[in-house]
């Protein structure tokens, strides 16, 4: 991607999005599997086009939000050239286990 961030992933990112598409392929089928891929990857290219256009998750923080749909935020990371992708955070848990 030419004049974009490098998109990197922690381990429980990777293992978030791994739930998160068993769930939906079981719950409610591969469409739906697809449609979230789709709508994941969209946000990706545009934060890494755009990494600053999401707000700070916590004011004295690093780490950003981006809420995907109502029940998914990402939270990640500038670091240097890259976008690091620290979880794909379940809305509906405590908020206290939101990074900040």
């Amino acid at each position: 991607m030419r004049g974009g961030y490098k998109i990197q992933w922690s381990n429980r990112a990777s293992r978030d999005l791994d739930g998160i598409l068993e769930y939906l392929k079981t719950e409610w089928g591969e469409f739906t599997v697809k449609e979230f891929s789709r709508k994941l990857d969209k946000r990706l290219v545009l934060i890494a086009l755009r990494p600053t256009l999401y707000p700070k998750a916590h004011h004295s923080r690093p780490t950003r939000k981006s809420v995907l749909i109502k029940r998914i935020t990402i939270y990640y990371r500038i670091i240097g050239q890259r976008v690091f992708v620290v979880t794909l955070f379940d809305n509906r848990q405590n908020p206290d286990k939101a990074p900040k």
